[in-house]
């Protein structure tokens, strides 16, 4: 049985980073200006393939840490059609789960039977 699923959507990150301070530098606790943060994002706007730009996000959280400490989080990413090859190694991945959990569940089966018939 050769049944194909739809295409599904990818997500990219562009980056994903945790702030401390400095949106742009690591391991600074600055502030950083409104000009430098837009180049930065400018910056990997132009990571994006063109025809993905318009629909680049940005997701900003809060993450609550040890002892009361919060952080926050930065993902610039886009989403774009998985390619053939991606469906495929999703497809057999899928396909993977499923034989295992088959087989899984014929011994939980046969267990359940060869219990029923010693009793």
């Amino acid at each position: 049985m050769s049944e194909r699923t739809e295409r599904q959507n990818v997500k990219v990150s562009v980056v994903q980073k945790d702030i401390f301070g400095s949106l742009i530098a690591d391991n600074k606790y600055d502030d950083d200006t409104v000009v430098e943060v837009i180049e930065w994002l400018r910056g990997l706007l132009e990571v994006v393939p063109p025809e993905y730009r318009a629909s680049a996000r940005v997701d900003l959280d809060s993450v609550g840490g040890y002892e009361g400490e919060h952080h926050s989080e930065i993902e610039v990413y886009y989403e774009r059609p998985e390619t053939d090859e991606e469906m495929r190694a999703r497809e057999d991945k899928t396909r993977q789960y499923f034989e295992n959990e088959a087989a899984r569940l014929e011994g939980l089966a046969k267990q359940a039977r060869a219990r029923l018939g010693a009793a």
